[in-house]
């Protein structure tokens, strides 16, 4: 009697973990339809930025990149990179123009696109994230200025070329992910 009972005790858990499974692969392989991020969750992105902390969970470096996932709704422990990165693009398509960094009256790049804010806080790791790891489309104007990230940068790089002392070191930085937009396609405004 005792066998039979832990028989059917195992049968049990066997088939409640093989169908868990089951919800989580097809989880991973019909990304959920996610809401998009609100302006306190936008925000909490560029407050990640401008105040750079370590992530608390395993696989990240920062809580940027944290906070990223989760206004994507892709969940670590679950998703696998690529769902991840599917969803992270479909956020991102989905609000790059909206995606801005209000409020920051000591950063040059206040209420414009995440993109310009995170390249203005010393955390292009945003940035270079974003393009490398994620292929996140930069081809689009910012309300803020009317301008793509490409147009940002050369500006940018104008504006510090004539005012003294110059900060070679940042428009190096500025040249460096200028190149590496355009050879992932991005353009100036005057080519959209």
């Amino acid at each position: 009697m005792k066998l039979i009972f832990i028989f059917l005790l195992l049968n049990g858990s066997i088939s409640y973990a093989q169908n868990r499974v089951g919800k989580e692969e097809t989880s991973q392989q019909n990304p959920e339809d996610c809401p998009s991020p609100n302006p306190s969750q936008f925000l909490g992105v560029c407050n990640a930025i401008w105040n750079t902390s370590y992530a608390t969970t395993a696989g990240f470096g920062y809580t940027y990149q944290e906070k990223i996932w989760e206004i994507a709704c892709a969940k670590p422990s679950v998703d696998s990179f690529e769902i991840a990165k599917a969803k992270i693009q479909k956020m991102w398509l989905k609000n790059r123009e909206n995606f801005r960094c209000f409020n920051f009256p000591n950063s040059i790049a206040t209420d414009k696109n995440i993109t310009k804010f995170s390249l203005e806080s010393g955390v292009p790791g945003f940035i270079l994230e974003a393009i490398k790891r994620y292929n996140l489309d930069m081809n689009f104007k910012d309300p803020a200025d009317n301008k793509t990230i490409m147009d940002y940068i050369k500006d940018r790089q104008e504006v510090m070329l004539k005012q003294p002392p110059i900060d070679q070191a940042k428009i190096d930085e500025y040249e460096k992910i200028y190149n590496i937009l355009k050879n992932k396609g991005a353009k100036h405004a005057k080519d959209l």
